[in-house]
């Protein structure tokens, strides 16, 4: 991805208020983003089920989505 680019690349921070999947969906599709990338908080079973999940909710309707798990 690097030689994609003439020297540094261009970082934009935005803060985003509203529900976080829904938010994030439109900020996404509006600046027309070419990849997520995330962190995972390693919930599993009834936790993720009880509080959904940011991550599936953006698998498949937005641009690709990268997963990155915290060290243990």
């Amino acid at each position: 991805m690097a030689s994609r680019f003439d020297g540094p690349t261009p970082v934009q921070t935005d803060v985003l208020v509203g529900p976080a999947a829904f938010t994030l969906e439109d900020y996404i599709t509006e600046k027309r983003i070419d990849l997520v990338i995330m962190t995972s908080h390693g919930r599993g079973g009834l936790v993720r089920t009880a509080l959904g999940s940011v991550t599936d909710r953006l698998l498949g309707r937005t641009a690709p989505v990268l997963v990155v798990r915290p060290k243990p």
